[in-house]
């Protein structure tokens, strides 16, 4: 039996405080729980922040953001850890996980479908990065960057962001379908009624008919005041739920650690992975690291029941958080609340 152990991480981000973000990062890479993880994944985007806006077009901001990067790789060392940052390469601006081994950048993984519905407008900023396949050079550093999964021994990762966990062509299919048995998907996906009872059904349905192991990042809280992130990380193995995280913390950062069984993943495979059709033509890589995930004498993660939760206290929770973090980012001292004596100002006190 070969346990790996996964920690799967949601932050409280700022958009245009790269310092700032960059220390809660670090921080989590550097707290006790995370000790003895092979394998640490991030949100999206969660260097810079989701919500920079037009803000994405200023050079500083890809600069900044790859000088922060280069400054947590010191932190990574011994570990396969996964970031959030926009990434430019002229003449487009691409939507980037930065997915870094032992303390060096492996590569650069660009989101494939952009999201552009309800409150998302990614496609005023981002190009899809389906078929790119390229050399990238950073700070003296040859980075591939395009669809690459990552072999480590007998584990073979592939990275999807969030929008490409919902559409119908998944970019995992043609991971799994090329070998992949752990996919990492790091999400910046903001709370709305019932809509994390369908991001579980997502994964534990992903998980079981491509027969891998699904793990989930998310960020959390008010980030730039118009949006709330519910964090709800979460590991799924073979369509089974293996660990959830806490939503609507008000820390800076929360750790679900995940232990799991990649021997039995492989069994799994081999007894039940159908092979279908796919389009042989979309060109995807494996860069083979000279790295390997060491095994941990931590306990095994066994499956947990699916808990649904009350909407009216989901409700509740979320806008406590979003109004906490208001009150934090704009550091003011607490709020007013004027009453009428109606049925509304009731209902707010």
């Amino acid at each position: 039996m070969k346990k790996i152990k996964i920690s799967t991480i949601s932050l409280k981000t700022t958009p245009l405080d790269i310092e700032g973000n960059r220390r809660n990062i670090i921080n989590a890479l550097q707290d006790k729980q995370v000790e003895n993880s092979g394998i640490i994944l991030f949100p999206e985007l969660c260097l810079t922040g989701y919500g920079c806006e037009d803000a994405f077009y200023n050079s500083h901001l890809w600069k900044d953001a790859m000088t922060s990067l280069i400054k947590i790789l010191p932190h990574t060392v011994g570990k396969f850890v996964v970031v959030g940052l926009p990434v430019f390469l002229s003449p487009y601006l691409y939507n980037c996980a930065a997915v870094i081994c032992d303390g060096k950048i492996a590569g650069f993984i660009p989101k494939q479908n952009l999201a552009n519905t309800g409150i998302h407008y990614e496609k005023r900023w981002f190009k899809e990065g389906f078929n790119e396949h390229e050399l990238v050079s950073y700070y003296d550093m040859h980075i591939p960057f395009g669809n690459y999964l990552f072999e480590l021994g007998d584990v073979i990762i592939g990275v999807e962001i969030c929008e490409d966990s919902w559409v119908m062509n998944r970019t995992s299919h043609l991971h799994s379908q090329n070998g992949a048995n752990i996919i990492l998907s790091s999400g910046a996906s903001h709370f709305s009624l019932g809509k994390h009872e369908i991001r579980r059904q997502i994964f534990l349905e992903s998980s079981r008919n491509q027969n891998n192991i699904f793990v989930y990042s998310n960020l959390n809280g008010n980030e730039a005041g118009k949006v709330v992130f519910d964090a709800g990380c979460m590991v799924c193995q073979n369509g089974e739920l293996l660990s959830e995280g806490k939503r609507y913390h008000m820390s800076d950062y929360e750790i679900l650690n995940t232990v799991v069984d990649i021997d039995l993943n492989h069994h799994n495979r081999s007894r039940y992975f159908r092979d279908s059709y796919y389009d042989k033509t979309k060109p995807i890589r494996i860069i083979q690291l000279e790295y390997e995930l060491e095994d941990t004498q931590e306990d095994l993660n066994r499956p947990i029941a699916v808990q649904d939760e009350d909407p009216f206290e989901a409700f509740s929770e979320v806008v406590s958080l979003g109004l906490f973090d208001y009150m934090r980012k704009t550091k003011t001292k607490g709020y007013t609340l004027s009453l009428s004596g109606g049925a509304d100002s009731a209902a707010c006190a």
